[in-house]
């Protein structure tokens, strides 16, 4: 009697059909910047220089799926960062109406450049242009690993420019990182206004 009640509950589970294992998907990140920003390119182009007068960091909680937006200038603050944390890398570094960018055009694109940093002229970066990316990458002459302004990594960026084209927007420093144990996205928007020689 055991065995035929054995048998019918093997025959029972073995009958039932199984679904394969799928997992969930996460949510998609809806805080990018392809949604609220246009690229304008017939205002002007990005050559030259720029001052800062404005960052932003968009964030998403990938876990939860909760976003904002950190003013990097608020309550009365003129220092930002492009880290979430401290900043490690003096590019990092922002600071209202004094921080300065300035590219210069390379001379065929696609093709390498300068871009430098507060008009320091002796520690400069390279600028690595395509026709469809700009990238702030180590000075092709840097080859002492202790002078490496960006740990050897390069910023993606990418220009906006305004309906009016009184300004540029920048987005850097595109990063998943985990911020009190949850994983984060985020991205940093600065505005920029081109300096009068």
């Amino acid at each position: 009697m055991k065995i035929i009640k054995l048998l019918i509950l093997i025959l029972i589970f073995s009958s039932c059909e199984k679904e394969p294992f799928k997992p969930i998907p996460p949510k998609p990140v809806t805080t990018t910047h392809t949604n609220t920003h246009s690229h304008n390119q017939d205002c002007f182009t990005i050559w030259g220089d720029w001052k800062l007068i404005d960052a932003k960091m968009y964030l998403t909680n990938i876990e939860t799926g909760e976003e904002w937006v950190e003013n990097q200038f608020g309550y009365g603050d003129s220092i930002g960062s492009l880290r979430h944390t401290d900043p490690i890398y003096e590019l990092e570094l922002l600071e209202q109406n004094k921080t300065t960018w300035k590219f210069k055009r390379p001379i065929n694109i696609p093709g390498i450049s300068e871009f430098t940093l507060n008009n320091d002229t002796i520690d400069v970066y390279g600028l690595n242009v395509t026709n469809s990316n700009y990238s702030i990458i180590e000075h092709p002459t840097t080859n002492n690993v202790d002078n490496l302004l960006l740990g050897g990594s390069a910023r993606n960026i990418t220009p906006i420019f305004d309906d009016r084209c009184k300004t540029l927007e920048i987005i850097v420093q595109e990063v998943y990182e985990n911020i009190n144990g949850y994983n984060h996205y985020y991205y940093t928007i600065l505005k920029f206004k081109k300096r009068q020689k």
